[in-house]
């Protein structure tokens, strides 16, 4: 009875996800990596560092991997039962990665993923970082449920759905917190994004790539103009750039900034988060700048990248 629920469940999942992708955005279609096609390590035998599965390839940064047939039998003790194939890590502390055979960007919308073995030690938890277009990395992590009975009646594998900032990526990374927990992976869904096309957020869509330029504040007027900045991107407010010396850029969540530092006179040094950085570049949410021409001038100005909702 159990492979015949899983298998119905699965169906009506993605069924579903069609259904809602199809009346949701009409030119992005779903794709569902699923390691059904592939042939199997008892087949092939045994191990993969590499794999491609509708146009994606699943790669191994480590240790390679497995894949099961599905069968809690097929391994000792018995791996998690699922009725398809699907991947098994041998370490999970090393990353799988995932991106488009072409290059291409596309969502990710949810994986299912197991514990691997029944009566052995799992991990408390799955980390999933996204490579955002612009260098930028969204992450988030998932717990296991400890439900891994192989061939015994439950289900074993468990669905994550990620939130709405895994948008326009071009990888990602799965990996879990300890060395010898493997895992088991499947159904990665994602949403193909048309060539070359964006999705843009909805703060994205409010508040677009502005420019506005500073000069920190917080001392005399002759000293902050020593320094100024011009900061570049997804601004979604420019009061707090000129507070007190110690001042905050807000940009929309999962986006970044680009940064240029004018110094007419004398010039200036930055850092980000302690390490030294030329005078333009760019930041990401939480990082912080800080642009001096102390000793020679008497200017410092500290900035703090903030991410909005």
């Amino acid at each position: 009875m159990k492979r015949i629920k899983n298998n119905l469940n699965k169906g009506v999942f993605i069924a579903g996800l069609t259904a809602l992708f199809l009346q949701c955005a009409p030119v992005h279609a779903a794709t569902v990596i699923s390691f059904d096609r592939l042939a199997t390590s008892w087949e092939a035998g045994p191990l993969f560092d590499s794999v491609t599965d509708s146009g994606f390839t699943v790669q191994a940064t480590g240790a390679p991997f497995f894949i099961s047939s599905g069968s809690a039998d097929d391994c000792t003790p018995q791996c998690a039962e699922k009725d398809s194939q699907y991947m098994a890590t041998q370490t999970g502390h090393e990353a799988i990665s995932v991106f488009k055979n072409d290059g291409g960007l596309f969502n990710l919308h949810s994986f299912e993923f197991s514990e691997r073995h029944i009566n052995h030690d799992f991990p408390a938890q799955i980390h999933v970082t996204g490579h955002v277009w612009d260098g930028s990395v969204v992450t988030a992590t998932f717990l296991f449920d400890g439900i891994n009975d192989g061939s015994g009646p439950l289900k074993d594998f468990q669905t994550a759905v990620l939130p709405d900032s895994f948008r326009s990526l071009s990888s990602i990374e799965f990996v879990s917190d300890a060395f010898n927990d493997s895992y088991g992976l499947d159904t990665i869904v994602t949403v193909e994004l048309d060539d070359g096309v964006i999705t843009p957020t909805l703060c994205e869509q409010t508040h677009q790539v502005s420019a506005v330029t500073t000069t920190g504040g917080g001392q005399s007027a002759v000293v902050n103009e020593q320094i100024r900045v011009m900061f570049t991107g997804h601004l979604m407010t420019q009061s707090g750039l000129t507070s007190g010396g110690k001042n905050a850029a807000t940009i929309c969540h999962g986006t970044s900034i680009d940064y240029k530092v004018l110094t007419p006179d004398i010039a200036a040094s930055c850092t980000v988060d302690g390490d030294a950085v030329a005078l333009t570049g760019k930041l990401l949410e939480g990082q912080q700048l800080i642009c001096t021409n102390k000793p020679a001038g008497g200017d410092t100005d500290r900035f703090t990248v903030k991410a909005g909702r």
